[in-house]
């Protein structure tokens, strides 16, 4: 409903592809080959299914705005790094908190990690479901990962920098570029042009994230309502690019999952 708001308000043209379970498992082989390793996110098999679809329309250069989350403080993880920072100063490490370990288990990691640092926006599967999912001998690994990164982030750069090192170039773009060769497009990211990599590099605090810290993206956020894109679409929930996987497990996936399991 979103992008329709911004379509009527620019008098674009908008093009919707609605998807399936039965579409995501069309093409699963394909993705599988165009791939090449193992990849845990769904959203990297929607670009290849909207990239085939913008081919079919006759597109061959696509724009993406990988990057500007990176850039410019826009995932959640952002938010609950920096409120991390103020519940660890009232909160005992050695106190268990049931709800927030219910409500929010990777902020719940924040609380409890004994060296306190920025996790990275990747930080998808919190330690208690890791420990339930990896064997004993990858005990170090799990220490590895969560509690030796001694140095403090507290320089928001620097934690900034993290996810431009690693998720940036070893799951964005990588996830970018294969759906769109994979449908042979060519895909453009604007947002990490070496002019805007410097203007944001000398951004402070309270354009990325306001007074509060709670304001992530806010210079992109205001340069937006500038252009009159409706505010209903600037200041609204953040969504990844996700699909329904849930759903589709219990129906259309079913018997391909429990297929795997029987091998397995």
């Amino acid at each position: 409903k979103y992008a329709e708001m911004v379509q009527k308000k620019f008098d674009l043209n908008l093009h919707i592809l609605k998807v399936s379970g039965k579409d995501f498992l069309k093409n699963f082989e394909r993705w599988v080959s165009l791939n090449d390793d193992p990849v845990s996110d769904p959203s990297a098999y929607a670009l290849l299914l909207l990239s085939d679809y913008a081919r079919s329309k006759g597109f061959k250069v696509m724009l993406a705005g990988d990057g500007a989350d990176e850039l410019f403080g826009g995932y959640n993880a952002h938010t609950r790094f920096l409120w991390a920072k103020i519940f660890r100063k009232f909160y005992p490490r050695r106190l268990s908190s049931s709800y927030i370990m219910l409500k929010e288990p990777r902020l719940y990691d924040y609380l409890t990690t004994k060296n306190f640092c920025y996790f990275g926006a990747a930080h998808a599967s919190d330690k208690i479901l890791s420990n339930r999912i990896l064997k004993t001998n990858l005990n170090h690994f799990k220490t590895g990962f969560y509690e030796k990164r001694s140095v403090e982030l507290f320089s928001f750069t620097k934690w900034l920098q993290r996810d431009l090192d690693i998720r940036l170039p070893c799951d964005i773009l990588p996830r970018t570029d294969r759906a769109t060769m994979g449908a042979s497009i060519e895909a453009r990211v604007p947002f990490l042009d070496d002019e805007v990599l410097k203007f944001a590099g000398n951004l402070k605090f309270y354009h990325r994230f306001g007074l509060t810290g709670l304001s992530r993206k806010k210079i992109l956020k205001d340069l937006a309502l500038e252009l009159g894109i409706p505010k209903e679409c600037v200041y609204r929930k953040k969504i990844g690019f996700e699909l329904p996987i849930n759903q589709w497990l219990k129906e259309d996936l079913s018997p391909v999952v429990k297929k795997f399991i029987k091998n397995k």
